[in-house]
């Protein structure tokens, strides 16, 4: 690529399918081809003064949102160009602001498919995020921090990576210092926030934010991060790893409730059961059951907050655990 720019080309990370695809004649009209500055430009006079898109081009919305992901990922604040996007993408957020999605009110159509797909690659790179922060996310309740939280963590993993919880998390739009252990640092670690790492970009109707969580290589002792959509911080251990005793610094996060401890149990209980579920929103419904038997709390409107498709069976095994009212999704 260091070659390649030079002639202001690049290689992205991504491939399409194999197959004929045809050029682009340049006689024909711009409006008619996918043209991404072009399309960018009419996006956004559509979503600040309401100018009407094609149907060609509404169709090209989806694959906008994904370059204009990949092109904002190039973190090439030195080029002019991309200077001109990332200024023209976080103008057109604040004069806009996300949608405000729920189960209640799912974007349907394609504007607000891209701004919600917008909103975290916008914010992750611009330069006063802090100045963007209020017109992406509108409430954000005042919450008692913890400060310098020290964790030791043993750790031994096998053939796949193992997410280790700190029992702490960020707020929406809140960010943090963390300080590694030498031991770590550039050997395939990484920090993750937030705990739903599908994606969900290529779905037609969005209850949530396609993509919340983001996750930082550890690549050296004092680590910056943070996530727009906030989310419990994960040490995440690449495979065939034995650490013991390793000691981190998490310098400002909010404290989970239950703490490390609760999460252990839970792990503990895992190992002996049997038979576990094959769908995804069963093997929801039995963490959500299990953690709240654990710290004997009804958890349902914590993780319905968070969007999990709590079953009424589920709400109705667990009503008699007192339910747990002063969570943070509800603050």
């Amino acid at each position: 690529n260091k070659i390649l720019n030079q002639m202001g080309l690049s290689l992205l990370g991504e491939t399409i399918r194999a197959g004929t695809y045809k050029a682009s004649v340049p006689s024909w009209p711009i409006k008619d081809t996918y043209h991404f500055r072009h399309l960018l430009h009419r996006f956004a006079a559509h979503v600040t003064t309401g100018v009407e898109l094609s149907k060609h081009e509404e169709g090209c919305l989806k694959k906008l949102g994904n370059d204009c992901d990949a092109y904002l990922r190039t973190n090439a604040h030195g080029c002019f160009y991309y200077t001109q996007v990332l200024a023209a993408l976080t103008d057109m957020l604040k004069r806009s602001g996300l949608p405000q999605v729920s189960d209640s009110c799912p974007a349907k159509t394609p504007k607000d498919h891209l701004l919600l797909s917008l909103g975290s690659p916008v914010y992750e790179f611009c330069l006063n995020p802090e100045a963007l922060l209020p017109y992406l996310i509108k409430d954000r309740p005042l919450m008692p921090d913890v400060y310098n939280h020290r964790l030791k963590i043993d750790v031994t993993t096998a053939d796949g990576e193992e997410w280790i919880s700190t029992g702490l998390y960020l707020s929406p739009g809140m960010s943090t210092y963390m300080v590694m252990p030498t031991e770590i640092i550039n050997k395939e670690w990484k920090i993750q926030i937030g705990c739903q790492t599908d994606d969900l970009h290529d779905k037609d109707e969005l209850k949530r934010p396609p993509r919340v969580h983001e996750r930082f290589p550890v690549t050296s002792e004092m680590m910056h991060v943070s996530n727009l959509w906030g989310g419990l911080i994960y040490l995440v251990a690449p495979p065939n790893t034995q650490v013991k005793g390793l000691e981190i610094i998490v310098q400002k996060a909010l404290q989970e409730k239950f703490g490390w401890d609760a999460f252990k149990k839970v792990f503990a209980a895992y190992h002996h059961m049997r038979d576990f579920p094959d769908d995804n929103d069963t093997k929801m419904n039995l963490y959500a059951e299990t953690f709240s038997q654990t710290v004997g709390m009804n958890l349902t409107g914590f993780f319905k907050a968070w969007g999990w498709p709590i079953k009424t069976a589920t709400e109705e095994k667990l009503s008699q655990l007192p339910p747990w009212n002063d969570h943070p999704m509800i603050q």
